[in-house]
């Protein structure tokens, strides 16, 4: 994970969050997971979620 963009703004940020894996299943869950957390845990909201396989 990193703030990849925003971070001289104080009230915005862009997160990038890495997860390998060696299913896709196991990839989705892992993001479904993180997904949930921040939702929970951050004083924030989500605008947009953006998953990109290679």
């Amino acid at each position: 994970m990193c703030e990849s963009g925003e971070r001289d703004r104080h009230d915005a940020s862009e997160w990038t969050f890495v997860i390998v894996g060696l299913s896709k299943r196991e990839v989705e869950s892992q993001c479904s997971q993180i997904e949930e957390k921040l939702e929970r845990i951050v004083d924030a909201r989500m605008m947009n979620v953006e998953r990109e396989y290679v």
